[in-house]
């Protein structure tokens, strides 16, 4: 996972080390990230009291559904690169947009986990508030 942390240092240096990489190890790293950005969004929207069945249920599900819409807008994307006559594979493209979620998933994390540290004192705070 080095392109993982290195995406928001060196861009051009993370597209070299994916372009060395091997397309099956590309392909497991890209779904491994849909699946981790699902899980990020279930966890920033998550309300308990409307959960449908089980929690690890519902983010099971939810984050398969962004696996599967992320290797969807990968083949569309291939199909353009195809119609346009590229020349680069489909792992590649699945890598370049798997990839390009890293920033906003780390910034939605640093989201969610604000929110609840934020709550937790607000809720502190007016425990033990005088008024």
């Amino acid at each position: 996972m080095k392109s993982v942390f290195l995406i928001l240092l060196n861009t051009k240096r993370t597209l070299e080390y994916l372009d060395d990489q091997d397309e099956i190890d590309l392909n497991i790293k890209s779904i491994f990230l849909f699946f981790y950005y699902g899980m990020v969004v279930y966890f920033l929207n998550l309300d308990i009291e409307t959960v449908l069945i089980n929690p690890f249920w519902d983010m099971t599900f939810v984050s398969s559904l962004f696996v599967f819409f992320g290797v969807l807008m990968s083949l569309g994307l291939h199909k353009i690169n195809m119609w346009l006559k590229g020349n680069g594979s489909y792992a590649d493209i699945q890598a370049v947009i798997s990839h390009a979620s890293i920033p906003i998933t780390l910034s939605l994390s640093i989201i969610f986990f604000s929110k609840r540290i934020f709550l937790r004192i607000w809720i502190l705070i007016g425990k033990y508030s005088i008024i």
